[in-house]
């Protein structure tokens, strides 16, 4: 498993390890999956949540750092490498909101997903076309844009992706998911 994080701001040291005036972004790497972990010591986002193996680990993560919930969980997309690590991750961690895209494919992986969703009644929110969602999140900036088409023709599910920007003080991130086309 390679892991990787890079921070933002000065610490003096809390339940996460951060002060108030500091981001840290953790990435989650198992294979071909994807999960970035976007945190302050008040706010945690999580961006895809790998796949199947990998919910149990993004939560001893969270537990390590003191993370009890996250204030959103962002699904770019319904590729099992990204929501496959979904329904375990449920059992310990519980977001305040989840954001979807516009296509949900018919797998295993999505109705796993979607059984997890029901069982913890959580619903998601849609995001698509001009419809972007914005957050202020202690202090992050989070601008969410959704898919401009219904569908692509080429790589549907991946250039259906979630794109999201995250600025805190003078930077900015992006996240695009597996987006290959301009949008």
């Amino acid at each position: 498993i390679m892991t990787a994080s890079v921070s933002f701001g000065l610490c003096s040291c809390s339940k996460t390890g951060l002060n108030k005036n500091q981001m840290a972004v953790y990435f989650f790497q198992a294979g071909k999956a994807d999960a970035q972990l976007i945190y302050t010591d008040d706010t945690a986002v999580l961006i895809d949540a790998g796949d199947k193996n990998y919910g149990d680990k993004i939560a001893e993560y969270l537990k390590k750092k003191g993370i009890g919930k996250l204030d959103a969980l962002i699904l770019t997309h319904y590729d099992e490498d990204h929501i496959g690590g979904v329904p375990t991750l449920l059992d310990d961690v519980l977001p305040d909101r989840i954001y979807v895209s516009n296509l949900p494919k018919d797998s295993k992986e999505t109705a796993a997903l979607n059984e997890a969703l029901a069982q913890n009644s959580l619903v998601t929110t849609l995001v698509e076309g001009s419809e972007a969602v914005e957050l202020d999140l202690d202090g992050m900036k989070i601008k969410i844009d959704g898919p401009d088409e219904k569908l692509y023709e080429e790589n549907d599910s991946n250039n259906s992706s979630l794109i999201t920007e995250v600025t805190y003080n003078d930077h900015s991130l992006l996240f695009m998911g597996d987006a290959q086309k301009n949008r």
